[in-house]
């Protein structure tokens, strides 16, 4: 098993947990530049900081319930994500908020907003589920798991 097309050359022969370690720049595509800039707008310098960045896992979680989103049904405050988005997308259905601006997440600045434009052109909530690095760097936290004989990836359930 390999993972070459998912890590820059210099970072393939390490095992997982290893990667996770590694600079931001140690995903393929990600430069040392995008790096600096994502550090500049979330203080992660680590594939495992990078794979827990909550706006990417709050975007993601919002396009896969999307998926399942129906019109009518419950009441409008049975599904309460008010502390994920701002005020201003709380009434909004889930695939409104894909379409809305990557700051229309609660505490995602538009500075960071911009810094990210800057490193990935990400515009949209949608944009930043669908992004590859961060998708490549949270499965590999999630594998990584699986290496260690002595830990149960099984027990954060």
């Amino acid at each position: 098993m390999n993972i070459k097309n998912a890590v820059d050359k210099k970072f393939e022969s390490m095992t997982l947990k290893e990667i996770l370690k590694q600079p931001v720049y140690a995903i393929q595509g990600v430069s040392e530049g995008d790096a600096v800039v994502i550090k500049e707008a979330f203080r992660v310098s680590t594939v495992e900081q990078f794979a827990k960045i909550r706006f990417a896992k709050w975007a993601w979680a919002i396009q896969e319930l999307s998926k399942f989103e129906t019109n009518g049904g419950a009441a409008k405050d049975a599904l309460n994500i008010d502390n994920a988005v701002d005020k201003a997308y709380e009434n909004k259905s889930l695939k409104e908020i894909l379409d809305a601006p990557v700051d229309a997440l609660q505490g995602l600045s538009e500075r960071q907003a911009k810094l990210l434009y800057d490193a990935f052109q990400i515009k949209t909530v949608k944009q930043l589920a669908n992004q590859k690095f961060f998708l490549i760097a949270r499965s590999i936290y999630f594998l990584a798991l699986c290496e260690d004989p002595d830990s149960d990836p099984n027990s954060g359930i």
